[in-house]
């Protein structure tokens, strides 16, 4: 055999190959594409109830759109035909449109002979040919009147054709919400399912007019009182169009649609009961609607609503209410923003713990390590998640509109599942108004409201969160050593982000202006680092790893900070070379010791640390060493008048407390006191500390 032949079979063997495995493949796509179709149509045939029962629908007159517009929208969507076309042609003959049920067949036999001619026909198409088809009874016509409801049923199929598409190419599984023309179109195709009902009794009662009102019920307290109108009206109509003509339905429905919206905002009970109070009143339409039939399908309605899982009805608000789905989408970004932040922040605090492990034996070691510890804290606050509340929101912003306070806008969510609210005011707002806003809006919560501290809002907003279960009333009373010089002593108070409370007296070596300018600096960098959300011994020892950077040759300070936790009332307690403190507690006196070198002598300094409970009614007293070390006695002067003769206002309290170690004293020295007062909210002085709030915060600033 030569070169030539062996060349020549070659490719004949390779073209059979390639024609084999072509009629293989194309076979093997012929059978898969059939087995798909008988799939489709097998998932489709559950749909067949529903077009049997939207094509028994009948309006006065004969005329019965549904089926026809149903199986034009079936078409539209790209469904299998069969499943519709059966239901369609079988409800129309069993409810009596024998016209009907022939031009439904015949639009499908047009469909299938475009189809056959591999001719695709558009949904305009598809549109036209319906509204032709629905029209071919006009020439069987005997009257005008005829004439015009076969015109009008042909429009109807035209348009029901639209809708019904729109809502058959939803993939429900897919899809966040709902647009407003699919609404529409599924409330459409839910009437006409029900139309189609509606010569169904089950001892007097329909269950197509408990369905209407089950659905009216869950439309008004998903969407609100305009969509509980707007879904009434139309359900209403379509219900009244059946025979015989009910018009009262109209606006009896749409009176129950507007109730259970308006009463939907307060819960599921409330929104049943403006369904009764509306079938009530439509009573002045229709004495029908006092008949125990009616009754009884209003009861089952709510019944059927009563029984619908809460977590159902929460994924049909997101899918149905716009405003609940853009609230939705808001918080979503917001959590999105909050994580990406929580992401950079945790690569800070790898940055800072990994170079404070560097310079874990320098005191910038332990800098670092503590701005590691704070982000790290800040990046497990962003953790939580943040959901809006725009019930709340709106039944907030209705109490503020009956009191008649300028307010232009309510903002409600929950971070970590703490409330927050949020008010804009028309204009600047004085401090009754807020107050009484305040007021307005822990009413309508249902729980104490307090503005948050440490946040900064224009002067036209308010920032609101729960209150926590204690708060203080404090006073402060401080003197100088030398008249006419500046006192060497500091001290702040003031309440913290985080729902607590620092109190802090420093005293600078010495006496003077530059003693005071020490422990100034120190108070005031102890107030940064806490607010920072610094811990408090990582905040002392910042300090005095400060301290330590400054020129030779100068001053130093002592320390004494007391951080209340105002959720559960624990006391943590730092001390550098500060006096003791006391906590009175009815007759009982605990002592709270400290020790240690003042801040900005030595590297390593350990301050002295401790933690106690308080109670309702214990007062907190913290002084310098001044008043600590004033009379021969000792201290037994000082605790002998905290257990006896102290004030009960902390103002005058520190007062006395000053000018009592004054008297005492042989030597002049700066000398300050801190009284604090716990209360717990609820208890005895609780009104009067809320009444002090305000003077405490401008006292503390």
């Amino acid at each position: 055999m030569n070169e030539k032949t062996i060349k020549t079979q070659r490719r004949s063997y390779v073209w059979s190959l390639r024609r084999r495995d072509k009629r293989a493949w194309s076979q093997a796509v012929a059978g898969e594409a059939e087995g798909l179709r008988w799939r489709e149509m097998l998932r489709q045939l559950p749909f067949l109830p529903l077009c049997l029962l939207c094509s028994m629908g009948r309006m006065q007159g004969g005329a019965s759109p549904f089926g026809m517009g149903l199986l034009a929208g079936w078409l539209m969507a790209g469904r299998s035909p069969l499943p519709a076309v059966l239901g369609c042609a079988a409800g129309a003959a069993l409810g009596g449109s024998w016209d009907q049920a022939a031009c439904i067949l015949l639009f499908f036999l047009l469909h299938q002979g475009l189809a056959m001619m591999k001719v695709r026909p558009g949904e305009l198409t598809l549109m036209l040919l319906c509204g032709l088809c629905a029209f071919l009874p006009v020439f069987a016509a005997e009257s005008i009147y005829a004439v015009v409801t076969a015109a009008l049923s042909a429009l109807a199929s035209m348009l029901l054709a639209v809708l019904f598409a729109g809502v058959l190419k939803v993939r429900w599984r897919q899809r966040e919400s709902l647009s407003l023309e699919e609404l529409c179109g599924a409330a459409l195709l839910l009437g006409a399912l029900l139309l189609g009902m509606k010569p169904w009794l089950i001892r007097g009662v329909s269950p197509a007019l408990l369905l209407y009102l089950f659905v009216l019920l869950v439309g008004g307290y998903l969407g609100g009182p305009g969509a509980g109108a707007a879904l009434g009206v139309s359900l209403g109509m379509l219900a009244a169009l059946g025979e015989p003509a009910q018009p009262f339905l109209v606006g009896g429905m749409a009176l129950c649609g507007l109730l259970c919206g308006l009463f939907g905002a307060y819960g599921r009970f409330p929104a049943a009961l403006g369904l009764c109070l509306g079938g009530t009143l439509s009573a002045a339409l229709s004495e029908s609607w006092f008949a125990p039939a009616m009754w009884m399908q209003a009861g089952g309605a709510c019944l059927l609503f009563l029984l619908l899982p809460g977590r159902l009805l929460r994924y049909l608000r997101i899918r149905v209410n716009r405003d609940a789905f853009a609230r939705r989408t808001e918080a979503d970004m917001q959590n999105e923003a909050r994580q990406e932040v929580r992401a950079h922040l945790e690569g800070y605090a790898a940055l800072y713990e990994n170079m404070g492990a560097i310079l874990r034996r320098r005191s910038g070691g332990r800098q670092y390590a503590a701005m590691a510890r704070a982000l790290s804290g800040m990046a497990d606050a962003l953790r939580r998640p943040v959901e809006t509340d725009g019930e709340l929101a709106s039944a907030c912003a209705l109490a503020l509109d009956k009191a008649r306070l300028p307010v232009l806008k309510v903002r409600a969510w929950r971070e970590g599942g703490q409330l927050r609210l949020r008010l804009r005011f028309r204009r600047r707002a004085g401090r009754e108004q807020r107050e009484e806003a305040v007021r307005v809006c822990a009413a309508a919560a249902g729980t104490p409201l307090r503005l948050q501290p440490g946040r900064t809002c224009p002067e036209d907003e308010l920032l609101l969160g729960p209150a926590s279960r204690f708060q203080l009333l404090v006073g402060a009373y401080r003197l100088a050593g030398e008249e006419g010089e500046p006192c060497g002593d500091n001290h702040v108070f003031r309440e913290l982000p985080d729902d607590s409370y620092m109190l802090a007296i420093s005293d600078g070596m010495g006496q003077g202006a530059r003693a005071a300018e020490e422990s100034r600096a120190a108070v005031e960098l102890l107030e940064d680092y806490l607010c920072a959300g610094f811990e408090p011994q990582a905040a002392v020892l910042g300090v005095n790893d400060l301290l330590l950077k400054r020129e030779k040759g100068e001053m130093f300070a002592t320390m004494d900070l007391s951080l209340i936790d105002l959720t559960t009332g624990r006391l943590r307690s730092s001390k550098i070379g500060a006096a003791q403190s006391y906590i009175r507690r009815g007759r009982e006196l605990i002592r709270l010791s400290g020790g240690a070198l003042p801040m900005g002598i030595v590297e390593m300094v350990s301050p002295f640390e401790g933690e106690t409970q308080l109670m309702d009614g214990d007062v907190l007293v913290m002084v310098s060493d001044g008043v600590a070390d004033a009379g021969d006695e000792g201290p037994g002067w000082l605790e002998k008048e905290i257990g006896l003769s102290l004030p009960r206002e902390p103002q005058a309290a520190a007062r006395a407390l000053v000018e009592s170690a004054e008297r005492r004293a042989r030597t002049p020295d700066d000398r300050t006191a801190l009284v604090a007062r716990v209360l717990c909210r609820g208890g005895a002085g609780a009104e009067t500390a809320e009444n002090q709030s305000a003077s405490i915060l401008k006292n503390a600033g």
